[in-house]
């Protein structure tokens, strides 16, 4: 699955409206930034932990969790070769219109710590 198929069956399964459950009164850009961050995690993890070459290549796939590390720590590097990063990207992006410092912080602690 890949492309557009593969976002056609994101949006077909609804996620959004399972995610905003979480959150009925949450303010709808703050929504969207977390629902954002859980569709690439999701995406992320099919297309590179579960399946691929990257999921019976333990070297690469640490060498690919450290670029997306990086991704999420100003400054970061393009990387034009792994299509999850330049998305990564934009959310981070995004969360910093909205968080300050400390939550940054932790919103990257979390990320490393997955």
């Amino acid at each position: 699955m890949g492309g557009d198929e593969e976002l056609a069956w994101i949006v077909a399964s609804h996620s959004a409206d399972f995610f905003a459950r979480f959150a009925p009164t949450a303010d709808a850009d703050r929504l969207l930034v977390a629902a954002l961050w859980v569709y690439w995690g999701f995406g992320f993890d099919d297309a590179r932990c579960d399946n691929g070459p990257l999921s019976a290549d333990p070297g690469a796939f640490a060498a690919l969790a450290g670029r997306v590390q990086r991704a999420v720590e100003p400054p970061s590097a393009a990387a034009a070769s792994e299509p999850y990063i330049p998305a990564l990207k934009d959310i981070v992006g995004r969360f910093r219109a909205f968080g300050g410092p400390a939550q940054l912080r932790r919103r990257g602690g979390g990320t490393r710590a997955c």
